[in-house]
C-alpha cells in the first residue's frame, strides 16, 4: 500500500473533492543544520527548527537547553548565511 497526502474539501451539500498535492520524488525537507537537541530544515518558503529535551531533567532543564540551542543555531544560520544565499 502507498500512502499518499491529499486535499480534501468537503462541501455543505456533501459533495467532497479530493485533491492530490503534487509529487516531485524530491524530499520535502532539506536538511540544513543539525544540533545537540534538534535540527534545522528548509523547504521553498520556510526554515524548520525541530527541538527534543529530555523530560527526566525536568522543565526548567528544557528552558536552559533551550535558551543555548537558540543561540547556537542564530550563530550556525548566521554563519552559514555568509556562505549561501537563502533568499
Amino acid at each position: 500500500m502507498i500512502k499518499r497526502k491529499a486535499n480534501v474539501t468537503e462541501y455543505d451539500n456533501g459533495k467532497i473533492v479530493i485533491d492530490p498535492y503534487c509529487i516531485t520524488g524530491t524530499h520535502r525537507y532539506e536538511p540544513l543544520l543539525d544540533t545537540e537537541y534538534g535540527s534545522v530544515t528548509t523547504t521553498k518558503q520556510h526554515f524548520r527548527v525541530l527541538l527534543m529535551f529530555p523530560r527526566k531533567a525536568g522543565i526548567l532543564a528544557a528552558v536552559r537547553h533551550l535558551i543555548s540551542e537558540a543561540a547556537r543555531i542564530a550563530t550556525l544560520m548566521t554563519n552559514l548565511s555568509c556562505k549561501h544565499d537563502f533568499s
